[in-house]
Order: structure tokens, then C-alpha cells, then sequence
């Protein structure tokens, strides 16, 4: 019951998951929440700190440590009836100036549409809009090894892959690698052609990939997690050009 109310509150899985045991432990240290969620201590504590900025976990300082805790069932009553009242007064401002608010989407003449995601949640959403653009051609700057260890998707990539060839996709990656020779790659069966450079030549610590009017960035650092799309179609063709020139270089 309380998941599927989160849910439609749009917390995401880790959220509620970390949300839920809190509530099971009372008053806990992250380390103790992390271990009883299975979740990775670091990653709990950062969840925890955002749960508090969004009201629904407390934060207690004992001894100089931080300990977590749910916040009751009458609390948590009375904060979704202020995020209704919210909910209705925003909808309320929201039609009283919607035509001062048109204006602002009409300034934005080029079209461009900037999005951010967080966690592993979300990294289905950045691959699966560069899978539906127009494009037929995806071309990616990597280090595939790093994305396959730091992102526990082994059956999303599967599927991606199938989805790819079903959908007649043309994949070029540069992929960094420690060896000091480049090499190219050619599998046509899998519509993959992978040009691998030296990392002396060209260190990847993150995962680029552009096809028709989209641009997606992935932050792979351990610490911190997110992703960006910028949609643009100018802007796309600005870094398809430019992973271009790294091929030509290298190739």
C-alpha cells in the first residue's frame, strides 16, 4: 500500500525501497539501512540525504553521527494533504497565466528540449530515446568496459542490442583501451563497426552517444550518477562531426 502511494507521488524504486526499511528499523545509521536494503553504503546515504530534502525521512545527530527515520503514518498523512493542496494551487496558477506562459515556449525557436536523470533508475530512459530516433546511424564515444562494470544492466543491453538490429541501426563507437594500438572492429552481422584508441591518445570516463537530433551524456563516476539529453538537431550534428574527425584521425 504505502509503495504504490510513493509510487504515484513519482519516488523512484531506491527511494521507496530505502524509505520502507527505515520505516521497519526506526531510528537507524545509513550503514544499518544500506545493509538491510543490500544497496551500496554510499548510494543509500546520498538517497537518504535526498529523502530528507524532500520531507518524508528525519535526520537525528547523535555523538556527532547521522541516524534516519521514516516519518510517521500521521505525518506522512498530513504531508500528502499539503502536496494535494500544492498540487491544486499550482494547477490553479498554472491555468490563470497559461497565455503569459506560451510566451515563454514561443522564445524557444531552436527547439531545444534539455533533460536530466539520476541513478540507475533512469538510464533505460537516455538509451532508449537514442534507439527511437529517426536516425540510422548511432555514433557513440566509450569506454565499454567501464559502462559494463559500473552499470548492472546485462539484460537491458541484451534486449538493446536485439532492438538495434531489429530496428537496422548502424552502431560507430570509439572506444578508449590501454593497449597503444589502435584497431578497428568490424562485425557487419551486428551493424557494428568499433574503432578502439589508445587511452594515451584519448581517455573516455564517459559515455557519449548521438543519432539524428539527439545528444546523450552519461556520467560514469562511482560518486555520482546522471545523465543528460540535449535535443537539438544542430547540436547533434556539431558532435557526430566531431566524433567523425576522431575517427578519421585514428582510423
Amino acid at each position: 500500500m504505502l509503495e504504490t502511494i510513493l509510487q504515484n507521488l513519482w519516488y523512484k524504486e531506491l527511494e521507496i525501497k530505502i524509505f520502507l526499511c527505515s520505516a521497519s528499523l526506526g531510528i537507524s545509521p545509513a550503514s544499518t539501512i544500506a545493509k538491510k536494503t543490500l544497496i551500496k553504503r554510499t548510494t543509500c546515504y546520498q538517497i537518504l540525504e535526498q529523502l530528507c530534502q524532500k520531507r518524508i525521512v528525519k535526520r537525528h545527530l547523535k555523538a556527532k553521527m547521522k541516524f534516519y527515520e521514516a516519518i510517521s503514518l500521521d505525518e506522512l498523512s498530513s504531508f500528502l494533504k499539503s502536496s494535494i493542496d500544492d498540487l491544486q494551487k499550482n494547477y490553479s496558477d498554472l491555468e490563470q497565466n497559461k497565455q503569459d506562459l506560451e510566451k515563454l515556449y514561443q522564445k524557444n525557436i531552436w527547439g531545444t528540449q534539455i533533460s536530466f536523470y539520476e541513478w540507475f533508475d533512469d538510464i533505460k530512459l537516455i538509451y532508449d530515446s537514442i534507439l527511437e530516433a529517426e536516425d540510422k546511424e548511432i555514433y557513440s564515444l566509450t569506454n565499454r568496459d567501464f559502462v559494463m562494470k559500473k552499470h548492472p544492466l546485462k539484460e537491458y543491453w541484451d534486449k538493446y542490442f536485439l532492438r538495434r538490429i531489429a530496428k537496422e541501426k548502424y552502431s560507430y563507437t570509439i572506444s578508449s583501451r590501454p593497449e597503444w594500438a589502435a584497431e578497428i572492429e568490424s562485425n557487419p552481422d551486428k551493424l557494428r563497426k568499433t574503432l578502439k584508441v589508445p587511452d594515451s591518445e584519448l581517455s573516455v570516463y564517459w559515455d557519449i552517444k548521438v543519432s539524428w537530433n539527439t545528444f546523450a551524456i552519461v556520467s560514469q563516476h562511482e560518486w555520482r550518477i546522471f545523465w543528460v539529453t540535449i535535443e537539438n538537431e544542430w547540436i547533434a550534428k556539431m558532435f557526430k562531426s566531431l566524433i567523425k574527425e576522431l575517427w578519421n584521425k585514428h582510423s
